[in-house]
């Protein structure tokens, strides 16, 4: 396929090295080893968001304790969410752990975790499509490494898989919408399979302690109005951060690409946008906007100004937030519940460029667990991924997400009722945007550039990337034939 080579080198992975040779099929014998470990908490019929007739779509099969192969990340974060082989950790793992056991035990099978690193796990995905069927069953990485190879045809659409109910609750509705392509094929899924798909979305930490300190403006209350916005949020952050800069503190800090990338969505507009008429299919820069280019403008010299600051190091950044010198610091809403657990800290959702903005827009970053199934398998296994997949899912559902939710987010995290709203916010509004995925061209990093100095303005920088063509060829190649 055109350009595949180079979609594959902008993130390193036309050099790697090939996995070590695969052991086991995903779907070998095992002597039988049923479990009667289940998470006590749990009840069958109880559901999330209260849906007490919802059920999963099983096909009622059960498959003799075979093997079903994993591949996934061997990041610690990752392996919580999804492979937890023991009793012993937190309890958050324990539910992740009795959600797989009450997995094995309803369909008869046994769950594998191939872990690798993240560019081990692109390189077994290369060799299981060339080395035989039914390697894997499941295959969990970075977003932008399962979209490049979507775009390369690595994957089945998860339309045409047995039993799995892609409209059901505890499947991302919004990223079907964002991800599904112009033929109606969607090659990559997340929901409550992944605890993640919540806890990696962005949201606005701020210091309490600072905020009352220097008597700035309530942001709560700012949301409370529908008048968290960019003007109101700069305003704020400068108050605080005025009080703070003789000791070397900022009112605001941005780690490198994660501030730039909220503020891109602050006016709603996503980065590219797919039409389809009659049957050709076609796309435009949704981010190509006045309104867009001037919040860009407007956040790129905030961010640059005396009282915020860039940071490039994340783990850094992070740290700078724990010391009570920075205000304002926006992260994925994970680190309410470890991180930053032990701070005075609100959550806010990142703010809208201006009141005319419908919606709060709650970036679930790529860098997250994303989900796809290879297509090298036969269609007798497709049955039992289906069921595999769906009851991952629907036991998340129903186990998982709500303690992860209700009780570690909401329930213990959370400092006040005002950060539970905020929580409530950002959870309704997760965006999980093709183009931030897809990166056409690399476009997903405009914003972090224009702040960063690359481009004048964020108008120069749209205009690179339409002369420069890769997003136009990108986006014909890899998705609009799609």
């Amino acid at each position: 396929m055109k350009n595949a080579r180079k979609m594959l080198e902008r993130l390193g992975l036309g050099t790697l090295a090939l996995a070590m040779a695969l052991g086991l099929a995903a779907c070998g014998k095992k002597d039988p080893t049923p479990s009667d470990e289940t998470d006590p908490d749990t009840k069958e019929e109880t559901t999330a968001g209260g849906d007490g007739e919802l059920k999963p779509n099983y096909s009622g099969n059960t498959y003799n304790y075979d093997r079903f192969r994993i591949l996934m990340r061997n990041q610690s974060d990752y392996v919580n969410e999804m492979a937890v082989e023991d009793e012993n950790g937190t309890d958050l793992d324990k539910k992740v752990y009795y959600r797989n056991r009450a997995v094995e035990d309803q369909l008869k099978i046994i769950l594998l975790f191939d872990k690798q690193s993240e560019d081990g796990v692109h390189s077994a995905v290369q060799k299981a499509d060339k080395s035989g069927t039914n390697t894997y069953g499941l295959v969990l990485n970075h977003g932008m490494k399962i979209f490049r190879e979507i775009s390369t045809d690595y994957y089945a659409d998860w339309s045409t898989m047995p039993t799995i109910n892609l409209e059901a609750s505890w499947w991302s509705q919004n990223l079907r919408n964002s991800w599904t392509t112009p033929s109606g094929a969607l090659y990559a899924a997340n929901g409550d399979i992944s605890y993640l798909s919540v806890g990696a979305a962005n949201c606005m930490f701020f210091n309490k302690n600072l905020v009352t300190d220097a008597q700035g403006t309530d942001p709560y209350q700012l949301v409370a109005d529908n008048n968290w916005t960019f003007a109101t949020f700069f305003e704020s952050a400068e108050e605080v951060g005025a009080t703070l800069k003789d000791n070397g503190g900022f009112g605001y800090q941005s780690q490198n690409d994660r501030g730039p990338m909220d503020a891109l969505y602050a006016t709603g507009y996503p980065i590219v946008v797919v039409e389809k008429e009659g049957g050709t299919a076609s796309y435009k820069l949704g981010i190509d906007n006045e309104r867009t280019i001037t919040a860009m403008d407007q956040f790129t010299k905030f961010v640059n100004g005396e009282y915020a600051k860039q940071e490039k190091n994340r783990e850094v950044a992070r740290a700078n937030f724990t010391t009570n010198t920075i205000a304002y610091f926006d992260d994925n809403v994970s680190l309410a519940a470890s991180t930053f657990r032990d701070m005075e800290f609100g959550i806010l959702p990142f703010p809208k460029y201006d009141d005319q903005v419908a919606n709060y827009q709650s970036l679930v970053g790529s860098g997250t667990d994303t989900f796809a199934i290879p297509r090298n398998t036969t269609e007798e296994f497709r049955g039992c991924i289906g069921d595999v997949v769906e009851c991952l899912a629907y036991n998340g559902y129903v186990s998982v997400m709500p303690y992860y939710y209700e009780t570690l987010l909401k329930g213990q995290a959370a400092k006040d009722p005002q950060s539970l709203k905020s929580l409530q916010i950002i959870h309704d509004t997760l965006i999980f945007d093709l183009g931030h995925y897809l990166s056409p061209g690399g476009i997903a990093f405009i914003a972090t550039d224009v702040a960063g100095g690359k481009y004048s303005s964020f108008a120069n920088a749209l205009e690179h990337f339409k002369q420069d063509g890769g997003v136009s060829d990108d986006m014909k190649d890899f998705w609009l034939s799609k």
